[in-house]
């Protein structure tokens, strides 16, 4: 039967792999577990990925360790802050999903918008837009 301690690891391994794979980068935990650089800033995910990979991770922290869903978002949002990756912006498509404005394209507006200071209107892509005409 697996320790707490080892159960901690595990899961820190398991956490950043999944973090990896929802980003879409071929990286797992071995390839960065004896770096010493800030690796985590050398990938980038989006908010949206952000997303999806906390809520998978609040879920999985409650599940193996049977933790209250506050100090599970707590945890998460700590992991996040220590080993996340840095954010990508882009506007996505609605309907379809694919990517209408990158980063460099966008205003401040736009990406506080994404971070939830803003509200923004949905958007669709011209292909989506002329389908629905």
């Amino acid at each position: 039967m697996a320790t707490i301690e080892q159960k901690k690891i595990d899961m820190v391994r398991d956490m950043i792999n999944k973090m990896f794979e929802i980003a879409g980068h071929d990286v797992t935990y071995d390839d960065i577990k004896d770096r010493k650089d800030d690796w985590y800033a050398q990938w980038t995910m989006t908010v949206k990925q952000s997303d999806e990979w906390r809520a998978w991770g609040e879920k999985e922290i409650a599940r193996r360790f049977r933790r209250s869903k506050k100090l599970c978002q707590n945890e998460m949002a700590w992991f996040s802050l220590m080993y996340g990756l840095k954010f990508r912006f882009s506007i996505d498509c609605d309907r379809c999903g694919s990517v209408i404005r990158d980063e460099d394209q966008m205003s401040q507006f736009e990406k506080d918008a994404i971070l939830g200071k803003q509200e923004m209107l949905p958007k669709l892509c011209t292909k989506c837009r002329d389908s629905a005409n």
